[in-house]
């Protein structure tokens, strides 16, 4: 197996042209060996979504006509660099090689449906004028949360998970939709609802449907 240098080029995100970017064409720029069994892979573009915003990685597929490697992990460093961690369930790879990259989509769904509802919750404690400040929120599945700061009655939780749910369906029922738009720096600084670093869906009609 042909090993490339480390690399400090930030990779292309093709997920952020449109929503559902779950497949495309990429080359290969560098292959590292994390351990024994794992190989790092860092490619000039990807669809591959790396964990962040509370959203969890995407897995896949990364292969060519003869090779296919399986991520099982994706992170990016400080740099932009996208790192694809796997093993090759056959053959390998090469520098400069072509290669195709396919997202697990059912995986990758119920990852942006998570995160989309962390932000439908944002959106109907807004409507609801809750004098909460929004922190930190994991959309995992197995630990969904949005954390708050601020003062409530604890007698009043149920009716208030009542009205946050009822804004929250009304607004899936009805449907939406939306688009990924680049902004500038400043304007997410300050005190400003959370950073949206995730994935969202193209439309909030199926963050319930199966």
């Amino acid at each position: 197996m042909i090993m490339g240098t480390s690399n400090t080029v930030a990779t292309r995100l093709t997920y952020l042209d449109e929503f559902n970017v779950i497949n495309g064409n990429a080359q290969v720029n560098v292959l590292n060996a994390t351990d024994e069994e794992h190989i790092d892979l860092v490619l000039d573009q990807t669809c591959f979504y790396p964990r962040g915003g509370g959203q969890d990685w995407d897995t896949g597929t990364i292969s060519d006509s003869e090779s296919e490697f399986v991520v099982e992990e994706v992170r990016m460093d400080e740099n932009g660099t996208v790192h694809h961690i796997g093993t090759f369930a056959k053959g390998e790879f090469s520098v400069g090689q072509k290669v195709v990259c396919e997202v697990n989509a059912e995986r990758r769904l119920l990852n942006t449906r998570l995160h989309s509802a962390g932000h439908l919750i944002d959106l109907a404690a807004d409507q609801l004028n809750l004098p909460w400040i929004p922190g930190r929120g994991a959309h995992y599945p197995h630990m969904s949360f949005v954390e708050y700061n601020g003062e409530w009655n604890a007698g009043e939780a149920s009716d208030i998970q009542q009205e946050i749910e009822g804004i929250i369906n009304e607004i899936v029922a009805v449907g939406g939709e939306n688009e990924i738009r680049f902004m500038p720096v400043w304007w997410t600084c300050g005190d400003l609802p959370r950073n949206n670093f995730g994935m969202g869906l193209k439309n909030s009609a199926i963050i319930w449907k199966n």
